[in-house]
């Protein structure tokens, strides 16, 4: 611009940024962005891990809640899985236990707890009170001094021995007549299974190869058949069937033989807890994120106390709590 009255040219005033404030800016807000979403995602992927290992938590709360319910009452399909022998092993029979009776009765649950997931099937067997004044109903009369009666007589018995003459199964031998033709086997009440979320998977505390110490535990939690007290006693292994395979519940074959598939298989054999694959212990077991960014140096611990008989043994511990096995003693961790 030229001034005239002072014969001087005046440079026009310059507005905007120049090229190295836009690229600084443009680095610093990318900074800036690369910080919340690393956050965000972080805060996402926390967030979805607490979401498993509460749904976990939860499903084994559903278990105790379904034991201790006094009106506890199963049901397959359409029918009673009470209505006809269905925890039957050695006989075949549609016979009742008097109007307004059944002749079997529920127990408690079966949990399996492997890997990435926690499946609940029901436990019936024989009705105890029956068995014990010398009533067998499913056998269509009275009990002659058999094994069984005599062993829910005993006052010494255990409930893994009662359990076991009661034939308590969590797979059912469903009859529409006395003819073996017309049996099928199933799971006793059907079955349940809680997947956990976002790929958590369980793990062995204080395992060294984390790959390779994947959970397997079922938990048998029941009603004392002598006493109604609700018990809770462990088996570290899944149920298998007697060629070693885990039983796969949503597929059973219909001629099936349930005491080589069910829990009857590691009940029958057994003469009480000190011996028997089920026993009274402390469970620990962690969630792992399954590689997920969450929590980068812990994964949760849940512990079941030792013959936990309601939901109030379900315990999540906390994150940066020193835990120690109160059997042995030892620490008990689930750092990755």
């Amino acid at each position: 611009m030229y001034n005239i009255s002072m014969g001087i040219v005046l440079k026009e005033e310059q507005k905007g940024f120049t090229i190295i404030e836009v690229m600084l800016f443009l680095a610093l807000s990318g900074f800036l962005l690369a910080g919340i979403l690393v956050g965000t995602g972080s805060s996402i992927a926390n967030q979805r891990y607490k979401d498993a290992v509460q749904d976990a938590a939860d499903a084994l709360r559903k278990a105790y809640s379904f034991v201790s319910d006094t009106q506890i009452d199963v049901r397959d399909g359409s029918e009673s899985a009470c209505k006809y022998l269905t925890s039957s092993i050695d006989a075949v029979s549609t016979a009742e236990a008097g109007r307004g009776r059944s002749s079997c009765a529920v127990y408690g649950a079966v949990v399996t707890i492997n890997k990435d997931s926690i499946q609940t099937t029901t436990l019936i067997g024989k009705d105890y009170h029956d068995m014990l004044i010398g009533q067998d109903h499913s056998g269509g009369g009275t009990i002659d001094n058999n094994a069984a009666y005599e062993i829910i007589n005993d006052a010494g018995a255990t409930d893994i021995q009662i359990l076991q003459a009661l034939q308590a199964n969590n797979l059912a031998r469903h009859c529409s007549s006395n003819s073996e033709t017309d049996c099928t086997t199933a799971v006793a009440g059907g079955s349940s299974t809680q997947k956990l979320k976002w790929g958590a998977i369980f793990k062995q505390p204080n395992a060294n190869d984390k790959t390779s110490q994947d959970l397997a535990i079922t938990l048998l939690i029941f009603r004392s058949p002598r006493d109604g007290s609700i018990r809770t006693l462990v088996m570290d292994d899944v149920i298998k069937d007697d060629l070693d395979n885990p039983v796969d519940y949503a597929h059973i074959a219909a001629d099936a033989d349930p005491s080589r598939l069910g829990v009857y298989r590691y009940l029958k054999s057994q003469s009480g807890v000190t011996d028997s694959a089920f026993k009274q212990k402390e469970v620990f077991f962690c969630i792992d994120s399954g590689g997920a960014e969450s929590y980068a140096d812990h994964a949760r611990i849940i512990r079941i106390v030792k013959n936990a008989h309601s939901q109030t043994g379900i315990i999540l511990e906390d994150m940066d709590a020193d835990i120690t096995n109160p059997e042995t003693g030892d620490p008990v961790s689930c750092d990755k």
